[in-house]
């Protein structure tokens, strides 16, 4: 069953990009995970992304 990832999950993400200002652990972690390895985790990961790019703080988009 296809679900997007918890919401607190994507929520600490976009607060943990606020707070520090930074993200590159953040994608470093997603670099590390096997997400292209299922369809599902592809599908997470791409909500994540697109969540943390729209409302994550403006350096995600300079760090990504």
């Amino acid at each position: 069953c296809e679900t997007a990832p918890k919401q607190k999950h994507v929520r600490w993400c976009i607060l943990y990009s606020w707070e520090q200002k930074a993200c590159s652990e953040f994608w470093n972690s997603l670099k590390a995970q096997p997400a292209l390895s299922n369809e599902i985790g592809a599908y997470k990961s791409l909500i994540l992304i697109h969540k943390m790019l729209m409302n994550g703080a403006p350096i995600v988009l300079v760090e990504s």
